[in-house]
């Protein structure tokens, strides 16, 4: 069965088309399940789909995150969403956490939590992973996919998330998804038709510094070891050697030790 035919007509208690006005899209596809929301969006995309056009899947079965790794994504658990972006440029290397800084500040505007960032693309609750950003570009088009986990799965999570991953519900209480969703987007508001400035405006920056999880701890990066010395307004993270030397990170992993 296509991917058409197994949309679904409504969500959280309201029609879809109404969740598309309300959220100011121009496009908006709602499905039970899929493989991957990011691969439906660049499907889309490749065959013109209008910019800001966000899919949202119940549940993934392939999803994914950075580097190719898998994101758990269960049924109604969480929201699992990708977004068709314009083409960026030079404002590519921020997006991740111009978006998470966003995201972060709309989570906090119906839960009473405090949310911290983990450079490149990683939101955090109370010490533990609760959602990311992936950002992809195919020949200049940009899709933005969001994993957000919101109740604990039942069970538990799996074994090997569950001494690092948190869901919103287990630190806030109950939280409605279609609340959650329209702070998240009404966060979002213009990057599809303003992505921002190629590097950090100095209110995100005070706001990520404020925010910002690897600051002051050890860790391990894809250039050596070292501690969080901050992240630059262009989105290198910052890290200092036992010299006292102060480099910055592009790209690649970090683990804090």
């Amino acid at each position: 069965m296509s991917p058409e035919a197994r949309m679904q007509a409504s969500w959280e208690g309201r029609l879809v088309e109404e969740w598309r006005q309300a959220w100011r899209l121009p496009a908006l596809e709602v499905h039970p399940t899929l493989p991957s929301t990011m691969e439906r969006a660049w499907s889309l995309a490749e065959a013109g789909a209008e910019v800001g056009t966000l899919v949202l899947a119940e549940e993934q079965t392939a999803g994914r995150g950075r580097s190719g790794r898998s994101w758990h994504s269960p049924p109604g658990q969480g929201l699992w969403m990708s977004w068709i972006l314009p083409p960026l440029g030079a404002r590519l290397p921020v997006l991740p956490l111009r978006v998470g800084l966003r995201l972060a500040r709309g989570i906090e505007a119906v839960a009473a939590v405090a949310v911290d960032l983990k450079w490149p693309n990683d939101l955090w609750l109370d010490g533990r992973k609760l959602g990311g950003v992936l950002t992809e570009t195919r020949g200049g088009q940009v899709v933005v996919g969001v994993g957000l986990n919101v109740r604990p799965p039942p069970g538990g999570f799996p074994a090997e998330l569950a001494e690092v991953a948190v869901a919103l519900e287990e630190r806030a209480g109950p939280v409605g998804r279609g609340a959650l969703a329209t702070a998240l987007l009404d966060a979002l508001g213009g990057l599809a038709s303003d992505p921002g400035p190629g590097k950090l405006t100095p209110e995100e920056h005070r706001d990520l510094t404020g925010r910002d999880l690897l600051r002051g701890r050890p860790l391990r990066t894809s250039v050596g070891d070292g501690t969080g010395a901050g992240v630059r307004r262009d989105g290198a993270l910052l890290l200092q050697d036992g010299s006292g030397a102060v480099r910055g990170v592009v790209a690649g992993g970090v683990e804090i030790l």
